[in-house]
């Protein structure tokens, strides 16, 4: 069975890789076009989150980006919204409701 960080894992590398085959010179990196193409459908962002965030993937990546690179946005994208999900747990007090049993 795989378990859901496995699962997690997996939805990086295949969703990195269905943007990257749009390229024609190399299925190992996202070019600038794939980078416009995958950031608003693939991420929920408010539109000038959005902008901020590809004109800083713009100015940043010449070539464009690799699997490597790429991870490391979403790590930081996803450590932005950790702390976003503690300030709230911090205020408000609850968690994310769980969509599925917990089968620990």
């Amino acid at each position: 069975m795989v378990t859901d960080l496995e699962m997690a894992m997996q939805t990086l590398i295949e969703v990195f890789h269905k943007h990257a085959k749009r390229a024609k010179a190399s299925v190992h990196h996202l070019d600038r076009d794939e980078l416009k193409h995958l950031v608003p459908k693939e991420l929920s962002l408010h539109d000038d989150k959005m902008k901020e965030l590809l004109q800083r993937l713009q100015n940043d990546s010449e070539r464009g980006l690799d699997f490597k690179a790429f991870y490391s946005l979403i790590v930081g994208l996803t450590l932005a919204c950790n702390q976003c999900y503690e300030d709230h747990i911090n205020k408000h007090g609850g968690g994310i409701t769980a969509s599925k049993e917990d089968t620990s």
